[in-house]
């Protein structure tokens, strides 16, 4: 009991409170002695703050081949930090940065300033365009609205184009600068892309070609040419490059099964093709059916 007596005498004791109050005013003095050493170096107090700093200027939608003469004399650097696609903004401009701009509005100020020599990091928009995968439109029965609606999702310009086809509104082909494309190609986003579809009107007839012999290849050039549409099935083909070598050994319709060997323009004529043989006298055929 004597040592807690002696304890708490201690802690009223004139020595104590005195020390105590020390300790109090010192940490007191430390943190604001500290803080205000700091204003004083980094003059954030000083009526000429913004004589040693410099405000951050407002860079977006400053194109990069006049972003010079607009940093003029000002004792900035700049970083191109980034670049993106943007439909929104002219290519080469400015779109973001760090730090952000000063502004001084009647209403409000956001300060923003940086010491002298600071870098600005940029991010502009590419001037390279964007591309875009042009979508599957024919496996499937795509109607030209539909298509419409696929690639102008995408960004493609589309017109307009008809064919005279049985089928009414049915997109037959899609082109690009005159020339056929097919799903997979990748355009520059904004290309204008011609759709062909049919006209739903019976075409005139057309003689059907004797496709049985023929690679698969020269039947849909010969199907082509005649204005005819073709769908081949490959039997086993492993690869694109196996299919090249086989040969149609089957026409759906056959030139024999239709009246005068002639059918409209615009009809789909099915294929079906397998792999050549070599048989003993080295003479290059179908599989036998």
């Amino acid at each position: 009991m004597g040592i807690v007596k002696a304890f708490f005498r201690f802690l009223i004791s004139k020595l104590f409170l005195i020390n105590l109050a020390l300790v109090i005013l010192v940490g007191f003095m430390i943190p604001y002695c500290s803080l205000g050493a700091l204003e004083d170096f980094t003059n954030n107090d000083s009526e000429d703050y913004q004589h040693n700093y410099i405000a951050v200027p407002n860079f977006i939608g400053v194109n990069m081949d006049n972003i010079d003469d607009f940093i003029g004399n000002k004792d900035l650097n700049y970083v191109i930090n980034d670049s993106v696609y943007s439909d929104n903004a002219p290519a080469g401009s400015v779109i973001s940065q760090d730090p952000d701009p000063h502004i001084e509005t009647a209403i409000d100020t956001i300060p923003s300033f940086v010491k002298p020599g600071r870098r600005i990091y940029l991010t502009v928009v590419k001037k390279g365009g964007e591309y875009k995968v042009l979508p599957d439109l024919l496996s499937v029965n795509n109607s030209k609205k539909l298509a419409k609606v696929k690639l102008e999702m995408l960004g493609f310009k589309v017109n307009f184009e008809s064919k005279q086809h049985k089928d009414d509104g049915r997109v037959l082909e899609l082109k690009y600068n005159g020339k056929k494309i097919d799903a997979g190609n990748k355009l520059l986003k904004g290309s204008v892309i011609e759709v062909i579809y049919g006209s739903g009107e019976g075409g005139k007839p057309v003689n059907l070609p004797m496709l049985i012999g023929e690679t698969a290849f020269n039947a849909q050039q010969l199907l082509a040419l005649s204005g005819l549409e073709s769908e081949v099935f490959y039997e086993s083909a492993l690869t694109a490059e196996d299919s090249l070598s086989f040969v149609v050994y089957k026409q759906s319709p056959h030139p024999q099964s239709v009246v005068e060997g002639a059918v409209p323009s615009g009809s789909l004529v099915t294929i079906m093709a397998r792999k050549l043989v070599v048989v003993t006298d080295t003479a290059a055929v179908a599989d036998p059916l």
